[in-house]
């Protein structure tokens, strides 16, 4: 029997540990924060849109997405299926957003047809408590949303009902090769680890809406010209995001307060009554890109180090996919789902 040693208990390492653990290999886990880790992926709203997204995420992409709203369903049966909400979500815009709302339309309608063109009763059938002033929408049926933390708790449990182990320590790939047949890194951004690879901050806010304020699916909405989430959260919770900064230092655990600022004017772009919800908890984490802002796996050391990495803003959406790409690169199958992840052939214009 393999044995696998995995650096970093995201979204993305503890779904390949669910991945290998089922397929019969030997997993140990290391993270330094715990378990689940307290990185980028416990900062995440959980956002299952890869429809919504069809913008800027390559069709192949979309695809995958809606594989791993499936996988999903299957992780999360025995442990948490009432983390996984198969609603839809929405994007939605006022008279004056109308025009940017229109030109995302026209950038999805070469790729798909799998969305519906809302007028304000359509919207408000959907979502009653949107204001008013929401005009227009197009909603993807087929998205969804899940509990970040309830979902990557399961996983913790998956992994040690399995047999997984958890080594809660800093741990360095070149520590490992005496003690493991392979290593898997998904650790996400670390300093010089990656040269292609940049950090990207991402803050946004967990909110305690005011009584009779309440959303059911995600929504995205237009402040300013830029797009900002609202995805329900822990019952009658609201996160609201998420700002997208590049970094060349980040200090992971601290907001900006231009990053604030922009979350507190979107949420009351939304609606004005959040101006008297409770802000709960500011996320804040350091998302992992490469250029193409895709993931990438990558392999060396003969196939016994394999890094999953750049998962940017769609770790939840992509990690179940990525993690079967990592199982077909440790038993040697050259698939489909594992070429789309190499450097050479995840460019974003191709389709």
């Amino acid at each position: 029997m393999q044995t696998i040693a995995i650096i970093g208990a995201g979204v993305t390492g503890l779904s390949c540990a669910v991945r290998l653990l089922r397929a019969g290999f030997k997993v140990s886990i290391f993270d330094r924060s715990g378990f689940p880790g307290q990185g980028a992926s416990a900062a995440a709203a959980g956002m299952l849109t890869p429809l919504g997204e069809s913008a800027e995420l390559p069709l192949r992409f979309v695809e995958a997405g809606l594989k791993a709203i499936g996988i999903w369903k299957d992780l999360l049966a025995d442990e948490m299926p009432c983390a996984l909400k198969r609603r839809g979500s929405l994007l939605v815009a006022s008279a004056f957003d109308r025009p940017l709302l229109t030109a995302f339309q026209r950038g999805i309608e070469p790729l798909s047809d799998r969305w519906v063109m809302l007028d304000r009763a359509g919207v408000r059938t959907l979502e009653p408590c949107l204001s008013p002033v929401y005009e227009d929408g197009l909603y993807f049926p087929e998205d969804a949303h899940l509990d970040a933390i309830e979902a990557l708790k399961a996983m913790v449990r998956l992994t040690l009902q399995m047999g997984g182990q958890l080594i809660c320590e800093e741990t360095e790939v070149s520590d490992l090769w005496d003690r493991y047949d392979r290593v898997i890194d998904c650790r996400g951004w670390t300093q010089d680890h990656d040269p292609d690879l940049h950090a990207v901050k991402g803050e946004a806010l967990s909110l305690l809406p005011p009584d009779g304020f309440q959303l059911t699916r995600p929504v995205r909405f237009f402040s300013g010209a830029e797009l900002f989430y609202a995805v329900p959260h822990a019952g009658d919770g609201l996160i609201v995001g998420a700002t997208m900064r590049r970094e060349a230092l980040p200090v992971e655990d601290m907001p900006r307060l231009d990053g604030l600022k922009s979350l507190l004017d979107a949420a009351q772009t939304l609606d004005r009554r959040l101006n008297r919800a409770y802000l709960k908890e500011v996320l804040c984490g350091v998302r992992p890109s490469y250029p193409t802002k895709l993931p990438r796996i990558s392999t060396g050391q003969d196939g016994a180090y394999i890094a999953a990495n750049g998962m940017y803003r769609h770790g939840f959406l992509l990690g179940p996919v990525v993690a079967q790409a990592v199982m077909d690169l440790v038993n040697s199958d050259d698939t489909p789902c594992l070429s789309m992840f190499s450097d050479r052939n995840n460019d974003r214009g191709a389709l």
